[in-house]
């Protein structure tokens, strides 16, 4: 019976000692794989070169005046 107390005894700390680590593993993974996502997303391609480095020249923006939204006009009316 002394055994069986001990063998249980042990086999509970295990598990909670191994979902602890793998916990804390997960965990560090998630955040590891969330920053290299989130760096390598963040940037488009025409950022880059070609040899894959981030351009340090200014960028060329357009903004026009005067722009309407010329969206397609319905065929009919509704009445």
């Amino acid at each position: 019976m002394e055994l069986i107390a001990i063998t249980l005894t042990f086999s509970v700390l295990f598990s909670f000692l191994f979902f602890i680590v793998g916990a804390l593993v997960v965990w560090v993974a998630r955040d590891y794989i969330k920053k290299r996502i989130d760096a390598t997303l963040s940037m488009h391609p025409e950022m880059y070169d070609e040899d894959g480095n981030l351009l340090n020249d200014g960028l060329i923006s357009f903004h026009y005046d005067g722009f309407e939204d010329f969206s397609p006009e319905p065929e009919f009316e509704e009445p």
